[in-house]
């Protein structure tokens, strides 16, 4: 039986799968992994090895529909669960209209913003970059310090309205790329500082 088997192709449960191919395997997911197929022009390689790990990690490929789900509106129906209250934010740091959110980022819309390569480090100027990067992007490609900000004040701000005004509550912030993890680490850590000197706050050394 394998518990969280959306990661069962990397690792030592790979070689577990593969080594007992006669065995009945159970898969256990807390969350279910599809993933779509992908168009490769060497058909080569698709038969590598990466291309057997990526179609054994797809849940639904590798160990059909599951014969019992447990939602998670059921788990919070039956008291397992805390209920959970979804907020959707716009990713763009501008203003924009409906449809210019939905087109991407386009070069002409940093073109005045300053901007650093994710993994060098040194500046980017604005015709290096591509003529349009898709929103999900932006932060695995492009370091953006005023993003990064703005983005940083918003969460703690959301922080405080939810936390009956305390910015200690348990949260996960999910990141680009560790580059991205530090800025925002760096952000959140120096707004953590104000509050506390504002408030009369000790600051706990881990924020």
């Amino acid at each position: 039986m394998i518990d969280e088997c959306h990661r069962s192709a990397w690792g030592d449960w790979h070689e577990l799968l593969v080594h007992n191919k006669d065995a009945m395997q159970i898969g256990l997911p807390a969350t279910r992994r599809h993933i779509r197929s992908r168009k490769n022009d060497n058909a080569e390689t698709e038969k590598g090895v990466e291309e057997d790990k990526r179609r054994l990690a797809d849940n639904y490929n590798y160990f059909g529909e599951p014969p019992y789900e447990y939602s998670y509106s059921q788990g919070v129906e039956d008291g397992y669960l805390a209920p959970a209250e979804i907020e959707q934010y716009d990713i763009y740091h501008d203003d924009k209209t409906e449809s210019e959110r939905v087109r991407g980022v386009y070069r002409a819309d940093v073109s005045d913003k300053e901007l650093t390569n994710v993994l060098t480090g040194q500046p980017v100027v604005p015709e290096a970059v591509a003529e349009k990067t898709e929103g999900g992007s932006l932060e695995a490609r492009l370091v953006m310090p005023e993003r990064v900000e703005a983005m940083c004040k918003h969460l703690f701000e959301r922080l405080l309205a939810t936390g009956d005004r305390d910015p200690l509550q348990k949260t996960i912030i999910f990141c680009a790329s560790d580059h991205h993890a530090d800025l925002v680490t760096n952000q959140m850590n120096n707004l953590y500082a104000n509050w506390c000197r504002a408030h009369g706050q000790k600051r706990i050394q881990t924020y």
